[in-house]
């Protein structure tokens, strides 16, 4: 059984990190985000599955990251599932994610909970590329592109 619990910045140490995750997650970010924000640790049978974490960058919008177990394998469906809940009870207008380009296991989670690419951000961490990922409450907004 999935059990979801308020994230303290230690559990952000007991995951097994994606390689693509390592380089790249910046432990002050992570306490930022936590200390002035929201996030949860997602586990199953006392293993941490996924920390996810967001903060309000400004009203009603949130930017969301998240480390992913390497080991999540077989519970990734349940997974999915609470993600997908997750992001969907939010009521935010806007939700924003980036991914590291050559990260694909991350692009198709993105996906598959909704999030469009907005855009490449190119040497945006330590010279590396990454897309911009948003999931809007209203994708119907008539100003889009119209400049």
């Amino acid at each position: 059984m999935i059990q979801i619990k308020k994230l303290e910045f230690a559990d952000t140490f007991l995951i097994e990190r994606q390689a693509q995750q390592d380089e790249n997650v910046n432990a002050n970010i992570i306490k930022f985000c936590i200390n002035n924000g929201d996030g949860v640790a997602i586990a199953k049978d006392g293993k941490i599955l996924a920390c996810v974490w967001w903060h309000c960058a400004w009203a009603n919008m949130l930017s969301v990251s998240a480390l992913i177990s390497a080991s999540a394998g077989k519970d990734m469906f349940a997974l999915v599932k609470v993600l997908k809940k997750m992001v969907s009870a939010r009521k935010e207008d806007r939700l924003e994610c980036i991914v590291k380009n050559s990260f694909k296991n991350a692009h198709k989670l993105m996906r598959i909970l909704g999030f469009t690419v907005e855009g490449i951000m190119r040497k945006y961490i330590d010279g590396k590329n990454y897309a911009l990922y948003a999931k809007v409450s209203d994708d119907n907004d008539e100003d889009f592109m119209n400049f």
